[in-house]
């Protein structure tokens, strides 16, 4: 390296020194927007399914309402079944208990269970996702959710996509 790349370092954006700290700062500002909320409107959707005749027509506006509702946040315990019982005893035991005492003062959503689901290991939540995000009183609830799916030892997943697997009736000698 020659002096004339020294002379470039010195001014470089990446250097080290007070002049590079600075434009540093500078060029990091945080320009992140929050998300807007999804438009749930679109006619030509709802011309289509008027034409389909999906449901009577005094019920299409309670449908199209239904559709546009956020969905409850459910999760199924996977793994091994050492495993799965001990972290149903701590869903049963902690998760449940410290989210109904979070928020003194108001009603707290329930977090039951799934009924169909085998051995308590889907469980329903009354909020949606987003809700759990942005909620400061479930920030255990959001941690605990994102550190055991990416120990793959629960499932983040629809209520309606966990039906496939039970009547499929999976065995251990099948090739799936």
């Amino acid at each position: 390296m020659g002096r004339r790349n020294n002379r470039f370092r010195k001014n470089h954006h990446f250097n080290h020194g007070k002049k590079g700290e600075e434009s540093n700062k500078q060029a990091h500002v945080d320009t992140r927007k929050p998300y807007n909320d999804i438009i749930r409107e679109n006619e030509k959707f709802c011309q289509y399914y008027k034409r389909v005749g999906v449901c009577k027509e005094n019920e299409f506006d309670q449908f199209i309402s239904c559709l546009k509702t956020d969905l409850p946040a459910t999760f199924r315990i996977t793994g091994s079944k050492g495993v799965a019982n001990k972290l149903l005893g701590i869903v049963e035991e902690q998760l449940i208990k410290h989210c109904v005492n979070q928020v003194d003062g108001t009603e707290q959503p329930s977090i039951f269970p799934i009924p169909w689901y085998p051995n308590k290991l889907a469980w329903q939540m009354e909020l949606t996702r987003k809700d759990i995000r942005r909620c400061e009183a479930y920030y255990k609830l959001h941690n605990f959710l994102i550190s055991e799916t990416e120990n793959g030892t629960i499932s983040r997943q629809e209520t309606v996509s966990m039906i496939p697997p039970l009547v499929l009736d999976v065995q251990p000698h099948h090739k799936v």
